[in-house]
């Protein structure tokens, strides 16, 4: 029997060696039923299973002795690929020091899909300056962090101490694009995704890679120069680049999901009155494929979720419930709305939400006691809830409080807003308080000179 289990060991190597997951997995297998719980051919059975993205299984296996005790590192990442974020945190902390370099990237990595981008952040820097961890993966996902982190304006120092530029590789270009685009600098953001391109099709042709092939890879960097299309008044040329990269079929559902989430989010915001609940049917229709249904929550599939980003996971889902609102479908909005209270607590969007699906279902008070409530909190969505009461008291003809909510906006850039300040001047004359309305253009206008360079 020695004979036999030394010789599906070597078949085991020659399958490794050659990457051959399946072979191996068999040879590990027929090793194990010669010599069950067998530590080295466990091993290899777990590192195999995850290579082949049998996270679960792997799991399993890595999580009771043998491999318990030196398989720490392991039983994190499979969590992590499994979305259990919290849980692979706490599975770190066994993870033994010669790993220290590894585990720091895999915590920087589950904080950065937490949100947690100070702290994910914090840990990239210790990565570089205790540890001189200088891969490209990593550089790649410092600067996605400061851009994750609303530190967007960091990025060219980050990148001049990594001693990086956007030419060295498309995925730094695209990520500095990234944080270009969240600065509002967009003419700057459509140049560096311009040169993402250029230099991905050169190292992505020169490792033979087909035209289609080349596509699939860059299909971040095309979706993100739509989306910068759209948000330079370029609509229908962004809607032909979020087709172009859907129409590709890819395997990254990252990019699909973002992709068909900004194509309708434009083509909502386009539609009329006569096409906006067929647009919003399209839209749920598609955006329900990145769905999936667990113990009576709608959440976003568990592959998809681990791989973005807490503000990508939160418009996906709100999106969702969003289109369904738009669409009629007050039994699916609900279920988003449900969704997004108990994965997202305190997301500002959920009482958006509930407040429009108060008001649809004929219920004002409670939609203005939603709205309420987060106006009163002074946080982020204050000034929205406050504009949206002031919509809602409008179309139940009650100038007056719409005035009044309108005023209550404490936030002197959302009032100097040409939009909401024409609503404020309408409302003004409509009740004929032509004076005040014009004390009030008078003031603003100052503010804008004041404001000019």
């Amino acid at each position: 029997m020695a004979e036999q289990v030394e010789a599906l060991f070597a078949r085991l190597d020659t399958a490794v060696k050659n990457g051959q997951s399946k072979r191996g997995l068999k040879a590990a297998d027929e090793i194990l039923k010669l010599a069950p719980g067998d530590e080295d051919a466990l091993r290899c059975k777990a590192v195999l299973l995850i290579e082949s993205g049998n996270h679960e299984e792997a799991l399993k296996l890595v999580s009771q002795p043998p491999l318990a005790a030196s398989m720490a590192f392991e039983k994190a990442y499979c969590l992590y690929r499994r979305s259990k974020l919290p849980e692979a945190l706490a599975a770190l902390k066994e993870v033994p020091a010669d790993k220290e370099v590894a585990r720091l990237q895999l915590e920087a990595q589950i904080h950065y899909r937490l949100g947690d981008n100070k702290e994910a952040i914090a840990l990239y820097s210790e990565l570089f300056r205790s540890h001189s961890a200088e891969s490209r993966e990593v550089q790649t996902n410092v600067v996605a962090a400061y851009v994750a982190g609303g530190r967007a304006g960091e990025v060219p120092a980050v990148m001049q101490a990594m001693k990086i530029s956007a030419k060295d590789s498309f995925e730094i270009a695209f990520n500095a694009a990234c944080g270009l685009v969240e600065a509002g600098q967009l003419r700057a953001a459509e140049e560096q995704l311009q040169l993402a391109v250029r230099v991905g099709e050169e190292a992505l042709y020169d490792e033979d890679l087909g035209e289609d092939e080349v596509a699939a890879e860059l299909a971040p960097v095309t979706a993100q120069l739509a989306y910068v299309a759209e948000r330079l008044g370029r609509r229908d040329e962004a809607v032909v680049g979020y087709e172009g990269v859907l129409a590709l079929g890819l395997d990254d559902a990252n990019t699909a999901s973002v992709a068909t989430n900004n194509m309708y989010a434009g083509l909502l915001a386009a539609a009329t009155s006569a096409t906006s609940r067929k647009v919003a049917g399209e839209a749920v229709k598609k955006l329900d494929a990145f769905m999936e249904r667990s113990g009576g929550i709608l959440r976003i599939k568990a592959g998809l979720e681990s791989r973005l980003g807490a503000p990508q996971r939160e418009a996906l889902l709100c999106s969702y419930a969003g289109a369904a609102l738009l669409a009629n479908k007050n039994d699916v909005a609900k279920e988003a709305i449900r969704s997004i209270e108990k994965q997202l607590p305190g997301a500002a969007a959920t009482a958006m939400l509930q407040a429009s699906l108060f008001w649809r279902e004929g219920k004002p008070r409670e939609a203005d006691a939603a709205l309420a409530a987060l106006a009163a909190g002074g946080g982020g969505g204050a000034s929205e809830a406050a504009l949206m009461r002031a919509q809602l008291a409008a179309a139940r003809s009650d100038p007056q409080q719409a005035l009044q909510h309108l005023s209550s906006i404490s936030d002197a850039a959302w009032q100097a807003r040409p939009a909401v300040l024409a609503t404020k001047l309408a409302l003004l004359e409509g009740q004929g308080q032509a004076e005040e309305a014009a004390g009030m253009l008078s003031a603003a206008l100052q503010q804008w000179h004041a404001a000019l360079p």
